[in-house]
């Protein structure tokens, strides 16, 4: 009787052992697959953050090139610079644009796209943008939009 007694408590003994081996075992994977889950969600963060980044750049570049033609050409009918406007909206997808020409006196010129005539400036864009000319723009973000500005300069002054 009493050798059944300990064989009971020893098998109790156990399988509460192997019970705490599993809690443990369990609460370990868990706390892997959550560090490997943020892990993931970092690298696809940072991904999308370069795609987003390289993408700005290449809208500033496109700008500045538009800026630069404007301003060789002296540009001022209203078929150029819906031909200029067509190159930044020939990649549009899932993205919304807008481009907006502007005189010297922050009037529009010539505007296209979903958002154009929705930017944020004020009539002093025109003081604002002086500083830089030349090949240089503005970059202004908010929570789900990004104003890019390029003056049009000839002689390190805006026209």
């Amino acid at each position: 009787m009493k050798s059944n007694i300990i064989i009971i408590a020893v098998l109790a003994v156990i399988i509460m052992a192997l019970i705490s081996a599993d809690i443990f075992f369990q609460r370990t994977l868990q706390m892997e697959m959550a560090e490997q889950f943020n892990k993931q969600q970092l690298l696809l963060a940072r991904a999308e953050a370069t795609n987003i980044q390289d993408y700005v750049g290449k809208v500033k570049d496109d700008m500045l090139r538009i800026a630069k033609i404007v301003s060789i050409f002296q540009i001022s009918k209203e078929p150029l610079y819906a031909f200029l406007a067509s190159g930044v909206f020939k990649d549009v997808e899932t993205i919304k644009k807008g481009i907006e020409f502007l005189d010297g006196e922050g009037k529009t010129l010539f505007s296209q796209g979903s958002i154009a005539g929705e930017s944020p400036y004020d009539t002093d864009l025109v003081e604002t943008i002086k500083k830089f000319c030349p090949g240089d723009v503005q970059i202004t973000q908010y929570k789900k939009r990004v104003y890019i500005a390029a003056p049009v300069c000839r002689n390190d002054s805006v026209v």
